[in-house]
């Protein structure tokens, strides 16, 4: 019990960084809510604001070399105003569904704000760059000091909430991109909630329009629709990977925009053609030009996934005779004009101050066309093992087909959306694994199933709906009994049931890790030069060692067992990197060999360069394992 219990028990820092993230999101919220009218999709609001408050760290910390504490407090001054405002415009109005969704998450919230950093990327390259920003109140580039990030240039969107954060808790929030996420989904349950409503409202089959929206609802959703739509990003959910989903992956952050993107382009069409009308066109139009412009500031490849989103639109109109293609035509600045700005601002900043490093194409010669159908086949294979998104996309692709020819429904629209976005997803990763990714990378479709998760949004948006629409039709009117609870009690306790698979980060040897390089970075001088001897490892302990040395002091590189550790090639490589110090992770026979120390088993060292070869600084002993790598995940 103790056990379980620790799961749920943030420490002190975690405690004031998860209340930071939670007045961040008040504050995007007030923003969010200034950019809309008193009738608006409340749920979006925390993106809107969002995607303002990224625009205005790129524009003014990016291209103005604005410092980013004085960014930070126009924010603060302006989130103060919003506030004030609209508590006086909406007299009161409080978006109950947004609250409702929030509380309901409560339980997943708390449990984000209890975990540490642990997977690959994060160390790599997502707290690299919130780090940076945090530390230097700026952007790294020229006259900047440099950065440890793989991928200085790609987007920040995420490290600004990491950034506005750990400037009110004083200290650098290192989960509060998981707490955000988590929000994320809460706010995305909202919207997949009014979609499940949507299809328990609609009219009779058997009138004009077949699946027409244009019911009588009631202006609120209530807890049952919420937790249904909390369920289904969640539990439900078949992209719902908890070491995603946690961590400071912009992943997560990408699905839910996508699956708001998705679900407002929808809305979007049904109501040009006349089926719906709870929202005007013009309100839609703009919201999806927000969310779309938080989209482009999360992620590089974003920008594709928007345009092929589009791209689907723009086929649902011109083979619907129901929409009026001047109509969509004319809420296009809208949906496009913001995205578009926020790309060209980023490119710009990345020209202007000279930041280099993102995911880039290969030269056409260095194309891997001779692997094109092993890629697919690896690509098939990780598709057969992920059955429930798949299965579901296929569904949404078949039902596209099928819209292409007699397109009548709003199914058939968000079928032929889905559909589309799926299949034109697929198309451009296997055009990325042919020209932009290595060979060892491309012939293992390396991270396939991840950017999948990238449409799990659109997924979910898709199956709620048609689900919906089959519980409808063949369970609702044979039930006797309510069972809305169900929903409410299964959202309220996925994150108890589920906590011990949710705290991946519990790892004893990563904890060892992290903790260990924490107190040598501590005991490194400024002018030190680091490597890490990690002999029997993949390179994971490495990126933890990297991110907690470099804060101090230089670290030049590691070796691990794909370099062969043999006594000749470690002194090779202690020789061709010259370092003062060195971490022995995992001693082997080799290791003592080679830098004529007596080290014992069992646990780790730091050493440094003497006059007289090398001589222990300090020693770590495993706690209570003897084998790293076993215990590794």
């Amino acid at each position: 019990m103790h056990h379980y219990l620790g799961y749920f028990t943030p420490s002190h820092g975690q405690l004031a960084g998860l209340g930071a993230v939670l007045l961040v999101s008040v504050a995007l919220v007030a923003i969010g809510a200034l950019a809309g009218g008193r009738k608006r999709i409340y749920e979006t609001d925390l993106i809107v604001g969002w995607a303002l408050v990224s625009l205005a760290f790129v524009l003014a910390g990016g291209l103005l070399r604005v410092d980013f504490v004085a960014v930070s407090v126009g924010i603060l001054a302006v989130a103060i105003a919003a506030a004030i405002y609209i508590g006086a415009r909406d007299r009161g109005r409080w978006p109950s569904d947004v609250l409702r969704a929030v509380a309901l998450a409560l339980p997943a919230i708390w449990l984000a704000a209890c975990m540490a950093l642990s997977q690959w990327d994060e160390f790599t390259q997502w707290m690299p760059n919130a780090r940076y920003i945090y530390t230097h109140d700026g952007f790294p580039g020229d006259g900047m000091p440099p950065t440890v990030s793989v991928f200085p240039a790609y987007p920040h969107g995420l490290a600004f909430i990491i950034y506005l954060g750990s400037r009110i808790a004083g200290h650098l929030v290192e989960n509060a991109s998981g707490i955000f996420s988590v929000i994320l989904l809460a706010m995305f349950g909202v919207t997949v909630g009014r979609v499940v409503r949507k299809a328990m409202t609609r009219r009779d089959p058997n009138r004009a329009v077949p699946l027409g929206l244009n019911a009588v609802q009631p202006a609120h959703l209530g807890w049952v629709y919420c937790a249904i739509g909390g369920i289904a990003v969640t539990i439900l959910n078949p992209t719902f990977v908890p070491k995603i989903v946690f961590t400071a992956y912009a992943d997560t952050a990408t699905a839910v925009l996508v699956g708001m993107l998705v679900v407002l382009i929808w809305t979007l069409l049904n109501t040009l053609s006349g089926e719906e009308s709870e929202f005007s066109a013009n309100h839609l139009a703009w919201r999806f030009g927000f969310v779309a412009m938080a989209l482009i500031a999360v992620k590089q490849v974003n920008l594709v996934i928007l345009l092929i989103i589009l791209v689907a639109a723009a086929t649902v109109v011109a083979r619907d005779s129901a929409i009026p293609a001047r109509a969509f035509l004319k809420a296009l600045p809208a949906l496009a004009l913001m995205p578009l700005a926020m790309y060209l601002l980023w490119r710009f900043h990345l020209q202007h101050n000279g930041v280099s490093g993102e995911f880039a194409f290969a030269a056409p010669a260095d194309w891997l066309i001779d692997d094109l159908g092993v890629i697919v086949q690896r690509m098939l294979l990780i598709a057969s093992k992920k059955g429930g998104y798949f299965g579901v996309m296929l569904i949404a692709t078949a039902f596209a087909v099928r819209a292409l020819w007699r397109l009548e429904t709003p199914f058939d629209r968000l079928s032929l959306i889905v559909g589309l976005v799926f299949v034109g997803y697929t198309f451009f990763l296997l055009f990325a694994y042919v020209t932009a990714f290595t060979q060892g990378e491309a012939v293992r479709a390396a991270s396939y199933w991840r950017y999948n998760m990238h449409l799990g949004g659109a997924s979910v948006a898709f199956g709620a709906f048609g689900i919906a629409l089959l519980w409808r039709r063949w369970i609702t009117n044979r039930m006797r009994r309510n069972l809305g609870w169900i929903a409410i009690l299964l959202a309220l306790a996925g994150p108890f049931a589920s906590a011990g698979k949710i705290r991946f980060d519990l790892r004893p040897a990563k904890l060892y890790v992290r903790a260990t390089a924490e107190e040598i970075a501590s005991l490194l001088p400024q002018d030190a030069r680091t490597v890490l001897l990690d002999l029997g490892g993949n390179g994971d302990f490495g990126v933890i060692a990297r991110y907690s040395i470099s804060r101090t002091a230089g670290f030049a590189g590691e070796m691990t067992a794909a370099s062969q550790p043999t006594e000749e090639n470690i002194r090779r490589y202690i020789a061709a990197t010259d370092p003062s110090h060195i971490w022995i992770h995992f001693v082997t026979p080799e290791a003592r060999r080679a830098l004529g120390l007596p080290l014992a088993a069992g646990a780790s060292h730091l050493v440094r360069k003497t006059t007289d070869g090398w001589s222990v600084v300090k020693s770590w002993p495993y706690p209570g394992y003897e084998n790293p790598y076993v215990l590794a995940d």
